[in-house]
């Protein structure tokens, strides 16, 4: 005599599939930086304030207080200047490039 178990193949909702790439690195702009240590200025008053900003950003703790670091050293400052081309190539010097790259295939 078998027995047979009835098999749930529902799958469960609160469980999360794997990730098929690695989790990117946020890049934030001094810009946003900057934003949001004035917002955490004006938060600390409030009781829980801050933490409401965090959860709404999706930040931690330790990220503003490295922020903060950065703003006092005066790295964001530099940052938020907009940096021009590093060099400029011009075009007859491509072409020549090409032209002797050529020579040797």
């Amino acid at each position: 005599m078998s027995t047979t178990k009835s098999i749930n193949l529902v799958p469960n909702p609160e469980v999360k599939e794997p990730r098929s790439s690695p989790r990117k690195r946020k890049n934030h702009t001094s810009e946003y930086k900057l934003r949001i240590l004035k917002e955490a200025e004006l938060c600390r008053h409030q009781p829980g304030g801050i933490a409401a900003l965090l959860r709404r950003e999706g930040l931690y703790s330790s990220t503003l207080a490295e922020w903060r670091r950065q703003r006092d050293r005066g790295a964001l400052s530099a940052l938020s200047k907009k940096r021009g081309p590093l060099f400029s190539v011009k075009k007859e010097d491509n072409h020549s490039y090409f032209a002797s790259a050529k020579s040797w295939i």
